[in-house]
């Protein structure tokens, strides 16, 4: 029970940031604590304090590696700071480190990977003279999905072993 209302405040959450994102191109900030404090709850009720605090850790180091590689290629490349441009905002910065102890590693890089692919997909259909992609707000949409979807199908994004068990069975299925 404790699990369906902390997922339920989740979502409830994300879904704030994304209206929040969306309408006005800014977000509460106080909502990230909030929604860390939510994610952290859970998944400390789920899976104890071992995998939660490997996961942060794991999550967030990847996280502040791959924006100062963002942040190295846009200014040797282009000579410009992703501040100055507006790159990536600190309320994507900010939901990006929130949702760290959601996923295992490997879950986490290809919730990263889909969902700016899935973001970036919906800003060229859907752009509304929009200057920038609502980031936060879009990842908020496809991590309900992908938080909805876990609980009915079962599955642990939070585990990459069972990652590791269904890829290898689809491949065997066509051997």
């Amino acid at each position: 029970l404790m699990d369906c209302l902390l997922l339920c405040l989740a979502i409830l959450q994300l879904a704030i940031i994304f209206i929040q994102d969306l309408r006005y191109r800014e977000v509460w900030v106080l909502l990230f604590p909030s929604l860390f404090v939510t994610v952290v709850s859970r998944e400390l009720l789920l899976k104890g304090h071992g995998i939660v605090l490997a996961n942060i850790s794991v999550n967030f180091s990847l996280l502040v590696f791959q924006l100062v590689l963002v942040y190295l290629v846009l200014h040797i490349k282009h000579k410009l700071t992703t501040h100055k441009r507006g790159f990536i905002g600190l309320g994507d910065i900010l939901l990006l480190t929130a949702i760290t102890p959601l996923f295992s590693p490997i879950h986490y890089q290809l919730f990263l990977f889909i969902g700016c692919f899935i973001s970036f997909i919906f800003w060229k259909v859907f752009n509304q003279n929009m200057q920038s992609i609502p980031l936060a707000g879009l990842l908020s949409v496809f991590l309900i999905a992908v938080l909805v979807w876990a609980r009915f199908m079962d599955y642990s994004i939070n585990d990459d072993s069972t990652l590791f068990f269904q890829y290898t069975t689809f491949l065997l299925k066509f051997l």
